[in-house]
């Protein structure tokens, strides 16, 4: 089975950013320029190229407005503001060549100081230029539009022989005209439909360097706004345009391909809608018959590495140790074994452990060379969701394993969706009804056969009084529930099991109406803070209705002239009486005709904590710490922030909100302890700002858990991404290419650990 290949040292910049790297070479220029003023009568030979450099750098980051040309961490901006851009980045490469290596009486520094920027610059526009090759070569195939790469293909191929055989300029003058010919053969997104899915690229990891590879195994994490987990059934994505194996969030592509030098890998993934998006990483290759001349990497002058021996892609069930060892080598000049080399494996992804239950491991190479350790998986199932990463100290390289983990069989079932329904007597309850099936680790089971059987009234499930459905790819077993003839509150009850289950099974309440008149329709409720204490004067309103109305001084309110079936009520909390500045709120249900539709809880509101927010800018990360709750924060990158109108700068808060009180029940089992309101509710967040919560849980450090937020179209808690508990076990922080993506109410919270406690029984 493939293997991933040996690393080495990543380059300085620990995130490859095209932008960062264009800067980090301004910024040492201008360094440089500043030292020759200090010569006297410095030579025009060397100033002259300096000043041209940075001349060129300037204008490859900014126009001649001083508008940023924005480079992400996967693209320059296209034309025609990039194209010029682009140019100026071959023209810094130009510029940089002129600059001596030696004058006389002057310092012969300057020369090496200028190869090291030009292979730096060279390399991140290789990047942009590779990267624009496969993301379209993933889109043509995703989106299925005809394309023609085969020119920017010959271009790029052409510039990475230049660059092998010194030739900078000519490779630069390649890269330009390959990127312009990937941008005219990229199509144009389709138009979006809801959110956006998510992808990141986690191995190779960003700025790695492969020695001795011609292909790598790429693993990474996929997000998108549904209702159960995400797989090949779901979203579709290609690497560097190699099919993936998809499973629980995470993907698998391999062989990739790689060549000698800079390599953009790019994931693409489109999910059911139609809407495509992409991420990308950057990986260098280097090989034993080529080294660029000014690498500053160990490995250029160093005769011993740590390579892969075996053990990768290994497949076992969560929670179980693999069947061989992880192996690797140490090998000196000629191949030869390095014997009595201290190895260090260490656990990068999951929550799994080595020999001796160790997140960290120390062992010795024997006479071969090798170097060895046990591996027991983690709880989360998926492809590459566990890693272990193995090096020696003082020898440059790193090999990573990824393992393959499948679910046990199941364990617990809970609702997904559907208490607390109602209906006319009869008639189909209003929402859907569903249950999920996991297995010991939470993780989704696929073909359980699961049981709905009527335990309350005479109504029907399926229409009949018990009926058998098998669950999905997500374990999600969906029925249609239609209530009995009697009127009543939670007076139909269904339960949902399956064979062999140890825990309480998933249990349904459901009330029955007598319908009528439509024009009698109401909405009725009450509005309360999260203390409980009622919040007079807030505008409820329901378009359609006969009018807005006011919530009475015990927080109730009743809206009359109603319109029938799905309906949004929304809370304009400006114009209440309490002082301070509370969350507004939209909420989905579906009213029966003719009956008060009451709303089955309290609608939960807080004020804000607008004195602890931050203003989100268009130049700086702005982190936003919750007081009070060491480790809860959000963090805004630059220019991420949307807000309603079009603006890209503003006060952004995080309000901590009461678990058992946030507006709207959370389904699938969870039972969060830390939520969360993010301010604006109608701000957005492209790339996805990063949510860290405190590990209430006391989950293992590794562990990977969902994060949630209430999803307002859908009108339901839905999963937004994965979230890995840090290594000192205190915090979730969302990952990598995750996180929150609009405002609103949002939770990071594994499962119920006994799958049940939707449903309260009491009898008085």
């Amino acid at each position: 089975m493939a293997s991933l290949a040996a690393f080495v040292l990543a380059p300085p910049v620990a995130a490859y950013d095209v932008r960062v790297v264009k800067q980090s070479a301004l910024d040492e220029v201008r360094v440089q320029r500043a030292a020759v003023s200090t010569y006297a009568n410095p030579p025009a030979a060397l100033t002259v190229p300096l000043d041209q450099t940075i001349a060129a750098l300037e204008a490859s980051l900014w126009d001649v407005n001083d508008v940023s040309l924005h480079v992400d961490h996967a693209h320059l901006v296209g034309p025609p503001a990039g194209t010029p851009a682009f140019q100026a980045g071959v023209d810094a490469v130009a510029r940089l060549g002129q600059i001596p290596s030696s004058l006389p009486a002057y310092p012969a520094w300057h020369g090496a100081f200028a190869a090291r920027l030009r292979t730096s610059v060279v390399d991140a526009h290789v990047y942009l230029a590779d990267v624009a090759l496969q993301e379209a070569k993933g889109r043509l195939a995703l989106q299925g539009v005809n394309g023609n790469l085969s020119a920017a293909t010959a271009f790029l191929s052409a510039a990475r022989t230049s660059i092998q055989a010194g030739q900078q300029n000519t490779a630069m003058a390649a890269l330009k005209s390959s990127w312009v010919a990937s941008i005219g053969q990229t199509p144009a997104p389709p138009a979006q439909v809801g959110e956006l899915p998510t992808v990141n690229v986690r191995a190779p990891g960003d700025g790695a360097v492969l020695i001795g590879a011609a292909t790598t195994v790429v693993t990474g994490m996929v997000g998108g706004i549904v209702a159960g987990t995400v797989d090949e059934t779901v979203l579709t994505v290609l690497v560097n345009g190699v099919s993936t194996q998809e499973s629980n969030r995470t993907y698998m592509a391999q062989p990739v391909p790689i060549v000698a030098g800079m390599n953009g890998i790019v994931a693409v993934v489109k999910d059911m809608s139609g809407n495509v998006t992409s991420s990308a990483s950057a990986a260098w290759s280097y090989s034993s018959t080529w080294l660029p001349s000014t690498s500053t990497y160990p490995a250029a002058s160093c005769a011993c590495a740590i390579r892969y021996f075996s053990g990768d892609l290994q497949q076992a069930v969560i929670d179980t140790q693999l069947a061989n060892p992880l192996v690797v080598r140490v090998l000196g000049a000629g191949e030869a074994p390095m014997v009595g080399k201290p190895v260090v494996f260490r656990v990068v992804e999951g929550d799994g452990v080595l020999a001796g239950a160790e997140r960290i491991l120390q062992a010795t190479t024997d006479s071969l060379g090798k170097a060895s350790t046990t591996f027991t998986l983690g709880r989360r199932v998926g492809v590459g969701a566990n890693r272990v990463r193995a090096v020696v100290p003082g020898v440059p390289g790193e090999v990573l394993f990824s393992a393959l983990a499948t679910p046990t069989p199941p364990d617990r079932i809970a609702v997904f969706m559907g208490t607390n329904e109602h209906a006319g007597v009869g008639q189909l309850v209003a929402g859907p009804v569903a249950v999920i099936v996991t297995d010991a680790g939470q993780n989704p089971v696929e073909n359980v056969a699961v049981t709905f059987t009527i335990t309350k009234g005479n109504g029907l499930v399926n229409e009949e009084s018990e009926d058998v459905v098998h669950t999905n790819a997500d374990g999600i077993a969906d029925v249609r529930w239609t209530l009995g003839t009697t009127p009543g509150f939670d007076n139909n009850a269904m339960q949902a099991t399956f064979p062999g289950l140890a825990h309480e099974p998933a249990m349904f309440l459901a009330s029955g109406y007598v319908l009528g008149d439509a024009a009698d329709t109401t909405v009725s409720g009450i509005v309360l803070d999260d203390q409980a204490v009622p919040v007079p004067g807030c505008t409820m309103s329901v378009a359609g209705a006969s009018g807005p109305v006011e919530t009475a001084d015990d927080g109730t309110f009743q809206i009359l002239g109603v319109p029938v079936g799905p309906i949004k009520l929304h809370l304009d909390a400006s114009t209440t009486t309490r002082p301070g500045t509370w969350s507004d709120m939209t909420y989905d249900m579906i009213t029966l005709p003719g009956v008060d539709n009451q709303l089955p809880r309290p609608i939960y509101i807080l004020p804000l904590a607008l004195a602890d927010g931050e203003i989100a800018n268009e130049t700086d990360d702005v982190t936003i710490d919750v007081k009070g709750i060491p480790g809860l924060s959000l963090t805004v990158l630059a220019g991420s922030a949307h807000f309603p109108g079009g603006g890209t700068s503003g006060l952004v808060s995080v309000t901590p909100v009461h678990a058992d009180r946030i507006p709207m029940a959370p389904g699938s089992a969870m039972q969060p302890r830390t939520i969360v309101s993010i301010d604006p509710h109608d701000i957005t967040f492209d790339p996805p700002a990063i949510f860290q919560v405190p590990n209430a849980d006391g989950l293992a450090p590794g562990t990977v858990t969902e994060m949630f937020s209430f999803d307002h179209v859908l009108g339901m808690f839905v999963a937004i991404g994965t979230g890995t508990v840090s290594a000192n076990g205190l915090t979730v922080r969302s990952d990598p290419g995750f996180g929150v993506l609009h405002g609103g109410w949002h939770c990071a919270s594994p499962q119920n650990p006994t799958g049940a406690g939707e449903i309260l029984k009491l009898t008085l």
